[in-house]
């Protein structure tokens, strides 16, 4: 009995040591947890702190955090932030909507990107996915606008390093330093400006913060451009490109998303624009919704030579036109509901009025600029009627010109009028001898005597790419040369071309004589 009796002390004794052990354990496990956490907290605050601040579109990441009950979620590059004005979209018709995207985004991440915005909206009633980015899925690693997305979310995100290791590990490109994607402090650990500036600071906030203007990136820039011809056959999609829409498509099912596919009106490339088209004609063939706004430009109202910044983006003119059409289509398609009225949704006419603000001095600049090229390039086309030297010359000094001046070698040491001797002094020109000046947007470039070549890139580029100016007096064959024609030539003491930079057209090229006191122009 006595045995029995210290049996039953011996095992609860043993018994209670086990417990004690066990919960002796489970409090060391949980410390470390705690500890780790902590270590984890600290390494991604650290991260925020050290990172670019090149980053394009953080805020529009990190915005959405904030937002609650979007109705309307569009996905995409720079062309959807350019594109779509959410805060337009609430003030017509009373939906919310936020453009979630980054400058030069990859179609094969969207899928990631609505994973991190579903978050905190999972009753989203609609995605507008932008397939504009379907001719750059290849097998190169695009790293600026990965590292635009990736570099906006936490460190240790599930949805980064799920999105990071299906985009990165499924190239072969070589030379990608992956292990800087996941923990891109290697990337930023000298950026010490960032670390202490301010801006760094607001993107601390774990639940981000309120970003006014849900999205929108303005273009303040105005391009003219020639309205694109439409390509109405499809090419081949790759491998890779038809994977990404398939998972993409599969992924929009799965999570039983209403989803519109859409791509944006721009300045496709042949080869850019077959892909693109491929891909509607796919993704519908998939039963699924996909509106070609290249289709709708007159529907739109745009305008390419008035509403276009570059030709991927619209300007601030051409949004509005576009935010309408778009609105329209999505208010009739689909069944989304009016806020307006609803006191839960305040907080976005406060948003809507902070934002107007900015509107009439954005909208001025625009048709500032607008204007101002208008009247630049109709005068550069009248001065094919002026023959008055004086009235000529001072029509072209303006800054949306090139301006190239030629003087001839001149053995008779002539006495020149004296305007063309002041244009001459001016302009960096030895009258009488051969010698060149150029002037670029009303900036003085360069000059030579003649015993050089003189070469330069000339016009706004705007995505369509800058002509090559090539201005050769040495030779036996003396050019003016613009994109390989050449303009030169033989007549006159002087010869004056004039460039539109952003029509990029040879507004008129003449040939000064003089007799006298007298200047001729000739064409």
């Amino acid at each position: 009995m006595e045995e029995d009796i210290q049996l039953r002390h011996s095992y609860i004794k043993d018994s209670k040591g086990e417990k004690m052990e066990t919960v002796r354990k489970t409090k060391k496990m949980i410390g470390l947890l705690i500890f780790l956490l902590i270590v984890f907290f600290l390494f991604d605050r650290i991260t925020w702190l050290f990172r670019g601040n090149e980053i394009e579109g953080r805020e529009d990441i990190v915005g959405i955090r904030k937002e609650r009950n979007l109705d309307v979620i569009l996905v995409g590059g720079s062309d959807l932030k350019s594109f779509f004005r959410p805060l337009r979209a609430w003030k017509d018709y009373g939906f919310t909507s936020y453009n979630y995207g980054t400058s030069g985004a990859r179609f094969d991440l969207y899928k990631y990107f609505i994973e991190d915005a579903q978050k905190g909206h999972r009753n989203t009633k609609l995605y507008v996915i932008n397939i504009r980015t379907i001719p750059y899925v290849v097998d190169e690693v695009a790293e600026q606008s990965t590292r635009n997305w990736s570099d906006s979310l936490p460190v240790f995100s599930l949805t980064r390093i799920k999105a990071l290791y299906s985009y990165l590990f499924s190239r072969s490109e070589e030379g990608v330093d992956r292990l800087s994607y996941f923990l891109d402090i290697i990337n930023y650990h000298n950026n010490w400006t960032a670390a202490f500036s301010s801006t760094q600071f607001k993107f601390l906030k774990v639940n981000g913060f309120r970003n006014v203007d849900k999205g929108i990136t303005i273009t303040r820039e105005h391009v003219p451009l020639k309205k694109p011809d439409k390509f109405n056959y499809e090419g081949k999609l790759t491998k890779r490109q038809k994977d990404a829409i398939d998972e993409m498509l599969n992924f929009c099912k799965k999570e039983k998303l209403t989803v519109l596919f859409t791509c944006a009106p721009v300045v496709f490339s042949q080869d850019e624009h077959l892909a693109v088209n491929a891909a509607i004609k796919y993704i519908r063939h998939k039963g699924f919704d996909c509106l070609d706004l290249n289709d709708h430009y007159s529907d739109i109202g745009l305008d390419f030579g008035i509403d276009y910044g570059d030709v991927s983006h619209v300007n601030y003119l051409g949004s509005i036109k576009y935010t309408n059409y778009l609105c329209d289509y999505l208010s009739s398609h689909y069944n989304l509901p009016d806020h307006r009225k609803d006191d839960l949704y305040m907080a976005w006419w406060k948003d809507y009025y902070d934002y107007e603000k900015q509107e009439t001095e954005i909208l001025a600049e625009i048709n500032g600029k607008v204007a101002d090229h208008l009247v630049a390039y109709e005068t550069g086309l009248d001065l094919h009627n002026e023959y008055e030297w004086e009235n000529w010359w001072r029509k072209t000094e303006n800054s949306n010109y090139t301006v190239v001046i030629v003087s001839r070698a001149n053995n008779n040491e002539e006495i020149f009028p004296e305007s063309l001797k002041y244009y001459a002094d001016k302009h960096n020109i030895l009258l009488g001898k051969s010698s060149v000046a150029i002037y670029d947007g009303g900036n003085y470039v360069d000059s030579t005597d003649g015993a050089r070549i003189l070469e330069m890139s000339i016009g706004i580029d705007g995505g369509r790419g800058t002509d090559d100016l090539v201005v050769d007096l040495k030779g036996e064959s003396p050019r003016i040369s613009i994109s390989g024609y050449n303009y030169y030539k033989e007549e006159g003491e002087l010869q004056v071309l004039v460039y539109d930079r952003n029509y990029k057209e040879i507004l008129d090229n003449i040939v000064i004589s003089t007799q006298g006191n007298k200047i001729n122009i000739t064409r």
